[in-house]
């Protein structure tokens, strides 16, 4: 659906502009639209028609709604609709595109019939005006070609001496193969011959003799065979003379090469732009080289064979940036090759960098990231955001990159399954159960909460949904059990404002949540991960530096650690409840010491903007004197820390092990340890272990 309205014609049609169509995928997405029109459409399939959910009509119906009535998450409207709340501007661009859907099932619906020739040409032409029919003129003169290509298809579907119309009913296969050869466009007259380069396919020219002759791209995806048709007798009965393919791209060349009068240049893909692993050659290119081994010699050698390829091939770099761009002789010319002026101060740089790094006299760091930090000017802030030192402590080298490198790593894209799911991953896990969370502190009664999400899709369809649902519910009913013993209010919309200036003048501005009684909250519906300690002990620290006097506490509400050696379809373990407070109890010393931990996370906040500290989830075992094992690091059967794309770009494929290997560098925090990592890992959770503990139990029984 997405992919036909951004046709060109389509999009200009319905006015969608860039920005609407990346609402539209954030809406698909958020509305849990998997694939079919409305649920009549999706029966043709075996999908009952009860099942309403995660089709484009469900989707554009909480949209529409939501346009009209205020969503609270926690209501349906009317019809049994979930509305999904956005923005003021969202009602026009829905309109547009539920009346694209619109169209789109009628249209599904009278090509699902059978048809005679001249009632499939009125219906494609209806299509034609209702899709195609825009404001630009290019686009008008198409669609004036296609009408008249109809109108003379239905003007020739007759019979008889009298040209009555053809009664015979196709279908739409039929009209498919009809309209095939139509629809692959009429061949443009060739421009040869105009201006100093000409242009072409190897096909066209061949023979013509030329001064120099340059082949593109010679690799071989482009001498691939097209596809053939089921009805291609020759192909799919072959006989002796047939044309062979192979034969004709090496002819083609052969031509190509007997026509260059002075030079012929070749280029290919050496490497792989992923990888850069050397890819092979294309085949014909291959006997090429081999040929030209066979038959030339080089003088310089008396007579004896020698690889006469490596003379005459040139391998260039990727980056623009490489030295040897800049290199005279380096690339096959006298003089350097390439004339970017900013990609030769970009060469420069690295140089510079490079000859830097080695004579900065910190010994042997071939292991790291970086031999020598950088300096942005983040790193010297006076002012702290406390949602940076958030961010930071969630992922210090997802930060160095983010903040010190001003860079995003590029992901792989994630497709979308249109499968209908039969369980709920982790993270719709997370993100159900935190709605149904706020619905029980809400007082929401159980089974609106279960509508609501039955009516949005966000759970598979059927007795698969109620078990999930099931067991989401048993588990929030032991977080509701454990607030209420703990004392503490979720629905709390209190935040306490931070403005804390530090001894050496740093900064420190923002909020915390409080849900607590004089203290902090962060319930969340996930597992226990070390940073949701730290930040509990980052809120404790800057309550206690503000405000010594009052006997602060933080409390992290969260899921329970599942036992590694559980069974699949083993309970749930019972939330885990940190609670933490200070160790001192005098103001004063409570204060100096809060003050003191927090010129530690904010010196290893500065550090980090600089360079990827080696700072990780088991940071906290290094700490305790424990040693993680590998696999707790990288695992080829479970997704754990170290298999981050972040921490694979730094650290590459090194086992945990061999990180404890690095040496500490000058500069780094004082300590005995030899381990970069556990150097760090003892620095930052020591200051926390220092100020703070926790003052219950970690798990709590409901």
């Amino acid at each position: 659906m997405t992919e036909f309205l951004r046709l060109g014609p389509v999009r200009d049609r319905f006015k969608l502009t860039d920005r609407d169509f990346s609402r539209l995928d954030a809406w698909v997405k958020d509305t849990n639209v998997l694939w079919g029109i409305d649920a009549t459409q999706r029966q043709r399939w075996g999908i009952p028609e009860t099942i309403t959910t995660n089709t484009w009509q469900s989707g554009l119906d909480q949209l529409l709604l939501g346009v009209m009535v205020r969503n609270s998450n926690l209501e349906l409207g009317p019809g049994g609709v979930a509305p999904y709340e956005s923005s003021s501007d969202a009602p026009e661009i829905v309109g547009r595109v539920a009346d694209a859907l619109e169209m789109l099932r009628r249209l599904a619906a009278e090509a699902d019939k059978s048809q005679t020739a001249t009632q499939w040409c009125d219906l494609l032409a209806k299509a034609a005006n209702d899709f195609f029919r825009g404001p630009v003129d290019k686009e008008q003169l198409d669609l004036d070609w296609l009408l008249k290509e109809i109108t003379e298809i239905s003007a020739a579907a007759v019979v008889g001496v009298d040209a009555q119309p053809s009664t015979t009913l196709l279908e739409l296969n039929d009209i498919r193969r009809l309209l095939a050869d139509l629809l692959k466009g009429v061949a443009s007259r060739p421009d040869f011959f105009r201006g100093a380069i000409t242009f072409s396919t190897l096909t066209p020219l061949r023979g013509v003799p030329f001064r120099v002759v340059a082949v593109l791209g010679l690799d071989e995806g482009a001498l691939a065979s097209p596809a053939t048709t089921g009805d291609d007798l020759a192909t799919r009965a072959a006989r002796i003379g047939d044309r062979d393919a192979r034969a004709d791209g090496r002819q083609s060349l052969l031509e190509v090469i007997l026509s260059a009068r002075d030079r012929v240049i070749i280029t290919h893909s050496g490497s792989d732009v992923r990888t850069n692993q050397k890819t092979p050659d294309a085949v014909v290119l291959a006997e090429l080289r081999d040929t030209i081994n066979a038959t030339l010699v080089d003088n310089q050698k008396s007579g004896q064979d020698d690889d006469a390829w490596e003379h005459i091939i040139t391998v260039h770099p990727r980056q623009k940036t490489d030295a040897r761009n800049f290199t005279a002789g380096e690339l096959g010319l006298t003089t350097s090759w390439g004339f970017d002026a900013a990609a030769c101060a970009g060469a420069n740089a690295r140089a510079t960098f490079a000859k830097t790094s080695s004579g900065s006299g910190g010994g042997n760091h071939s292991d790291e990231y970086l031999t020598v930090p950088i300096t942005p000017l983040a790193a010297e802030a006076k002012i702290i955001l406390l949602s940076d030192l958030r961010k930071f402590l969630k992922s210090p080298v997802e930060w160095f990159f983010t903040q010190g490198l001003q860079v995003r790593l590029r992901q792989e894209d994630e497709v979308e399954s249109d499968e209908f799911a039969t369980t709920i991953n982790a993270l719709e896990k997370y993100k159900i159960g935190k709605r149904l969370l706020t619905a029980r502190s809400a007082g929401v009664d159980d089974r609106v909460w279960r509508k609501v999400e039955l009516a949005k899709g966000t759970v598979p369809p059927g007795p698969y949904g109620t078990t999930a649902l099931d067991a989401l519910a048993r588990e929030v009913e032991e977080f509701m059990e454990v607030i209420e013993q703990a004392g503490i209010d979720p629905t709390s919309t209190e935040r306490i404002a931070i403005d804390l200036v530090l001894p050496d003048q740093t900064r420190i501005v923002g909020s915390i949540h409080s849900g607590a009684n004089s203290g902090s909250l962060a319930i969340e519906f996930s597992r226990v991960k070390p940073p949701q300690h730290l930040n509990a002990a980052l809120d404790l620290m800057l309550l206690t530096a503000t405000d010594p006097n009052t006997d602060w506490r933080a409390i992290n509400l969260r899921r329970g650690t599942k036992n590694p050696n559980s069974k699949k379809n083993s309970p749930e373990p019972p939330p885990d409840l940190l609670e933490l407070v200070a160790t001192q109890s005098d103001p004063d010393s409570k204060k100096a010491a809060a003050e003191k931990s927090l010129a530690v996370i904010v010196d290893c906040f500065r550090r980090g903007t600089c360079e990827p500290l080696p700072l990780f989830g088991l940071s906290q075992k290094l700490a305790k004197g424990e040693t993680p094992k590998d696999k707790e690091w990288r695992d080829d059967f479970s997704h754990v820390e170290g298999d981050e794309p972040i921490y694979e770009e730094v650290f590459g494929d090194k086992e945990f092990s061999e990180l404890l290997k690095i040496s500490a560098r000058p500069g780094d925090p004082e300590g005995k340890d030899t381990s970069r990592a556990r150097r760090y890992a003892k620095y930052l959770w020591g200051a926390v272990d220092e100020f703070c503990s926790a003052s219950t139990p970690t798990e709590v029984t409901p």
